[in-house]
């Protein structure tokens, strides 16, 4: 027969025995959910290093197609032109003279009458335009060489902008616009 005392004894081990297999559960949960927690940080990290990295370099590719807002502004004279926002599209193509830019009204979808229209060197992200003799249209006016400087156009962020003031004597006016590029 087992004393009392031993029965006590070997009931403190047992519960003993029990706590500490408790314990080291617990612990092997914890230390688990903190493995868990510092590859969900590390992912985390990783993903914001991926977020802020610096952007593709933008470049300008034949065959794109480009929509946006043309606005004519101050307009002065009697003529064509008249104050107004217009919704354009416009494309950057190449046939057998070269590469060329041409934008159009919303409402001239299959591009019978371009509002601009030259042939440009495409430079990575730049259109420069190449401008000769009645070459190259901005609405009815023959642009030349003093044109390329305004016409010029950097992709920034994503949109091509132009800023173009035309004067003649009888008429004048400031043309703007700004495109994206189809996705």
């Amino acid at each position: 027969m087992v004393s009392p005392k031993k029965k006590r004894l070997q009931r403190i081990l047992r519960l003993s025995i029990l706590l500490l297999i408790l314990l080291l559960g617990l612990f092997a949960v914890f230390a688990r959910l903190h493995q868990v927690r510092a590859a969900a940080m590390q992912q985390k990290t990783e993903s914001a290093v991926l977020v802020t990295k610096a952007p593709e370099p933008e470049m300008l590719m034949p065959g794109s197609r480009w929509r946006g807002v043309l606005r004519i502004s101050n307009h002065k004279g009697k003529g064509f032109l008249k104050n107004g926002t217009y919704a354009v599209h416009g494309l950057i193509d190449r046939n057998e003279e070269g590469y060329f830019f041409e934008l159009y009204e919303e409402e001239d979808p299959d591009g019978l009458s371009p509002l601009l229209t030259m042939y440009v060197s495409l430079d990575y992200n730049t259109i420069i335009p190449k401008i000769g003799t009645e070459n190259a249209r901005y609405f009815y006016i023959w642009l030349d060489e003093r044109d390329v400087k305004s016409l010029t156009m950097k992709l920034t962020n994503g949109s091509l902008t132009s800023s173009y003031f035309y004067d003649d004597g009888a008429e004048s006016c400031q043309i703007d616009f700004s495109i994206k590029q189809e996705k």
